[in-house]
């Protein structure tokens, strides 16, 4: 699982390694309600996470974790909560002794650890390989985490995907298999669970511009990873796609515009040919600090903002655009934090 931005829940035991590999609890909240019937297996527990939100919406829960500490913790994570509907098992989640306990419920699920070996994911780094956990298990349906940069050219096309962005950043896809798919892919942002679903009746072609109207938004990103921005633009008209690159989409438009796939809004208020023109524009705007929304090598951001925010004294936080070689300063209106 990718490193993410997560709350702990009161009263839970998490060691760093267990807290980081753990499902956030927006997901983990929104997967659980998604799935709800009688029974699940948890394959991969961790510190049992998941499992806990299984169990409000399943009558029972398996869940299997080789890592006996972290068993351990899951075990307790569960009782502090008073979960009694949550049976947990040691072993390896392939092994044919743990295959034959689990048995056949009705719907298996598995969030594998990630092996990092480039920007992309295959399912030869995902342990378990859920194609693996599918040749031994029988269930009527399943689930699957992958990794949000996974190659989804080998997602097998009857497999039904969501790209699950939280608060605006793309977290994880969740596959899910069997009865009732329909191959569908679509992107879900939560907590608000707003969707984008894939039309193919829509052109995949869409204006651009190199030149900001009076506003610029943030989208999240989420859409781009799942080639769904055809989809967004078609239900919002009023925007016109910017900049997209690996990790930022801007667009623009003369209109406010609010949904729940925006993250940023930022109002145009100066723009400069020159990045030694920048300082001076900041002052008059009587900025204090800003924040560079462009492509830069991470060793060289600060070292670059300290620059332009030489001698800057005043109270309001700027942001700072890069577009068609020439630099745009903007002001944030949204509810969102820099």
């Amino acid at each position: 699982m990718t490193e993410v931005k997560k709350d702990r829940i009161l009263g839970l035991e998490y060691d760093d390694e267990g807290f980081r590999m753990s499902t956030p609890i927006e997901i983990a909240y929104y997967k659980s309600k998604k799935l709800a019937t009688k029974s699940i297996a948890d394959l991969g527990c961790g510190i049992g996470i998941q499992s806990i939100y299984f169990s409000e919406y399943f009558d029972t829960v398996k869940s299997v974790e080789r890592d006996p500490s972290r068993l351990k913790m899951a075990r307790k994570n569960a009782n502090a909560l008073g979960k009694r509907n949550i049976e947990f098992v040691e072993g390896d989640v392939l092994d044919k002794e743990i295959v034959r306990e689990v048995g056949n419920p009705d719907i298996i699920s598995s969030d594998p650890s990630r092996i990092k070996r480039g920007n992309y994911w295959t399912f030869d780094d995902l342990s378990p390989n859920p194609l693996e956990i599918m040749r031994k298990y029988k269930a009527k349906k399943y689930s699957f985490d992958l990794p949000v940069h996974f190659r989804k050219e080998i997602i097998p096309k009857d497999w039904e995907i969501e790209y699950v962005s939280v608060n605006g950043e793309p977290k994880r896809i969740i596959a899910y298999v069997g009865e009732g798919m329909n191959g569908e892919s679509r992107a879900v942002s939560l907590p608000s669970e707003s969707v984008v679903k894939r039309n193919e009746a829509i052109l995949r072609d869409y204006e651009r511009t190199e030149v900001p109207m009076s506003i610029i938004y943030q989208v999240d990103q989420v859409l781009s990873i799942a080639d769904l921005v055809p989809e967004y633009l078609d239900d919002q008209r009023e925007l016109t796609v910017l900049l997209m690159d690996r990790k930022r989409t801007f667009m623009t438009s003369d209109k406010i515009v609010s949904n729940d796939f925006i993250i940023n809004g930022y109002e145009i208020i100066d723009e400069v040919p020159k990045i030694e023109d920048l300082n001076g524009s900041l002052k008059k705007h009587n900025c204090g600090k800003i924040f560079l929304r462009f492509e830069i090598p991470s060793d060289q951001y600060y070292i670059l903002k300290s620059k332009i925010e030489e001698g800057l004294n005043g109270n309001e936080s700027l942001y700072v655009f890069l577009l068609n070689n020439k630099y745009y300063i903007g002001r944030s209106f949204s509810r969102s934090q820099p």
